[in-house]
């Protein structure tokens, strides 16, 4: 698959696929003009997500934490959207990573391995998001 559009609609439909089983209702945004392309919602709270499309490359999935065109570049805040879903196509793993755990970068490095130094320290575990989405408080 190398649309981009595609790779991307697809995304969203495993996404939403996973939140339909889970017991979540989704709502799809009309039109392109927002910065989130899912809500779910559970018990009277909704929660807006950023679905991003991401193969792995060296262990690690590279989730940029913006949206880019051929006019600029804008970073997501946490005031419009809530987590990201990752989607790794390889395994069709769905990451729900809440963006206010990660302020001040432009890029997560979720590690699907070890890295190969064996590095601990500020090290981001896919696993740790995997298939599991939080609700807003």
């Amino acid at each position: 698959m190398g649309i981009t559009k595609d790779k991307g609609n697809l995304a969203e439909a495993k996404v939403a696929a996973f939140l339909i089983q889970s017991g979540f209702h989704v709502l799809i945004p009309w039109g392109e003009n927002h910065r989130y392309d899912l809500v779910a919602e559970k018990g009277g709270l909704f929660t807006r997500i950023q679905v991003k499309f991401v193969s792995p490359k060296s262990g690690r999935l590279q989730v940029p934490l913006r949206s880019a065109n051929n006019w600029k570049v804008v970073k997501y805040d946490k005031d419009q959207i809530d987590p990201i879903a990752v989607f790794n196509p390889e395994n069709e793993n769905i990451y729900f990573v809440p963006l206010e755990k990660f302020k001040n970068t432009a890029t997560i490095n979720l590690r699907l391995i070890n890295s190969k130094n064996n590095q601990k320290k500020n090290l981001v575990l896919a696993k740790d998001f995997e298939n599991r989405i939080v609700l807003p408080a």
